[in-house]
C-alpha cells in the first residue's frame, strides 16, 4: 500500500492494483515448491482470522484476497485450542490443539490432498515433517554410505 498510494488514501484503481500485486506474491510463495533448482518441500503461511457476518471463521486477509487466497493452497486449516474433558473425574479438564481440515459450521477449511490428513489433525501430528509424511509417505531413512575414494 505504501508503494502504491504513499501516504495519500487508496483510490478504486490502486485497490485493484494492491489485490493484483499480493495475489501474486501469494502465488510466487506457493510455487517456491516448484523452483528449478532448489525447490522446497513444503511452503506455509500463518495468518490471523476474523469471524465474518455469517459466523465463520477466515484468513484475515483484505478484501477479494481473503476470498481468492484459499484456492491458492493445498491446505487451508484452522488451528484451535479446545478443551477437553479428563478421563479422571479428579482432575480437571485439559487443552489440546488440532487443526480442522475439513470446512465447520465455525471455520473456513479445506484441502486437496485426497484426503490423507483426514477432517481434523490431532495435536499429535500437527508437526510440518509429520503433516508432510500423511500427504506424501514418509521417507525411508538414507542408507547409503559414501566410499572414500
Amino acid at each position: 500500500m505504501d508503494n502504491i498510494a504513499g501516504t495519500e488514501q487508496m483510490k478504486m484503481q490502486q485497490w485493484g492494483e494492491l489485490l493484483r500485486h499480493m495475489g501474486a506474491l501469494l502465488r510466487d510463495l506457493r510455487d517456491l515448491t516448484m523452483h528449478p533448482t532448489q525447490p522446497l518441500e513444503a511452503v506455509v503461511l500463518t495468518a490471523m482470522a476474523r469471524k465474518g457476518q455469517d459466523g465463520v471463521y477466515r484468513p484475515y486477509l483484505q478484501g477479494q484476497l481473503a476470498i481468492q487466497a484459499p484456492y491458492f493452497y493445498d491446505i487451508l486449516g484452522a488451528i484451535v485450542v479446545e478443551t477437553e474433558p479428563n478421563p479422571d473425574p479428579l482432575q480437571p479438564p485439559y487443552k489440546v490443539r488440532r487443526m480442522y481440515v475439513e470446512r465447520t459450521p465455525e471455520y473456513e477449511a479445506g484441502e486437496r490432498v485426497q484426503g490423507r490428513l483426514g477432517k481434523v489433525v490431532q495435536q499429535q501430528d500437527l508437526g510440518v515433517e509429520r503433516m508432510l509424511d500423511m500427504v506424501f509417505g514418509e521417507k525411508k531413512a538414507d542408507t547409503t554410505t559414501k566410499k572414500a575414494s
